[in-house]
């Protein structure tokens, strides 16, 4: 992940990308503030990679529930 996270950031310099964050910290800018105060991505992130298909359908499933 820090790899790619550097790769990333280096071929797209305008573009804000952070590493790995906690799901909350991403979505949430109440909880970003706590537990990545330094990212300019957490709060607003956008795009979300799983480590593996079963972790991407229950992202899927919670980010597409209607109550």
């Amino acid at each position: 992940m820090q790899n790619a996270t550097r790769k990333a950031q280096e071929k797209y310099p305008e573009i804000p990308i952070d590493g790995e964050l906690q799901f909350d910290a991403a979505v949430s800018p109440r909880v970003a503030k706590q537990k990545a105060p330094g990212s300019s991505v957490a709060g607003h992130a956008n795009t979300f990679i799983f480590p593996d298909i079963n972790a991407g359908n229950i992202g899927y499933k919670i980010g597409s529930e209607n109550g």
